[in-house]
């Protein structure tokens, strides 16, 4: 949840405060600001006064609605045949002390989140957080083989089944070519 002050911060940014960004949903941006946090209240106050809080460099993403949750009027309240006539935008902040392009930095928060989805996924979803042996070897071709099991999806398309990679994965090519081996090989007899 945004609080208020960052909503403020957010809704002051012009149009042209907007930085395009290479993203799955066209129209997404960037902007950044310097936020204050802890700085509401007697107690945030009192710190400000101590110098014990500062302004810090607050980068904001804004994405516009998917076509599903315009559809559906999601967090819109209108009609989801009637196209809105301003776009409506969801909002990402984070907090960084990193310097540099406003791009990279949020580029490379954004890689590492990606990251962590991950971890949480192999870790709940795959079995990770509990290995199945005490056997070092075991546990880490366990890994290997499940870490490769997230990352493939099989289809079945017109009486066809279909692996697909993620785009852009860096080791497509050797399981696409570890799989035509495998059909080369002759079918078992007997």
């Amino acid at each position: 949840m945004i609080g208020t002050a960052v909503k403020d911060k957010i809704a002051a940014i012009t149009d042209d405060g907007w930085t395009a960004i290479d993203y799955f949903l066209p129209g997404a941006g960037l902007a950044e600001f310097e936020f204050t946090p802890f700085a509401t209240g007697p107690r945030g106050k009192l710190l400000a006064e101590r110098g014990e809080i500062h302004p810090v460099r607050t980068i904001v993403r804004r994405t516009p609605l998917t076509d599903a949750q315009a559809r559906t009027g999601a967090r819109t309240g209108q009609d989801p045949e009637q196209p809105a006539l301003f776009p409506i935008y969801d909002y990402h902040p984070m907090i960084t002390d990193r310097d540099g392009d406003l791009v990279d930095v949020e580029a490379d928060h954004r890689r590492h989140a990606e990251v962590e989805l991950t971890i949480r996924d192999l870790k709940h979803d795959m079995g990770i957080n509990h290995f199945s042996t005490k056997s070092f070897g075991v546990n880490a071709a366990w890994l290997i083989l499940n870490t490769i099991a997230h990352n493939l999806t099989m289809i079945r398309t017109g009486r066809r089944l279909v692996l697909r990679l993620p785009r852009r994965w860096p080791w497509a090519q050797q399981i696409t070519a570890a799989l035509q081996r495998l059909r080369a090989l002759p079918a078992a007899s007997g």
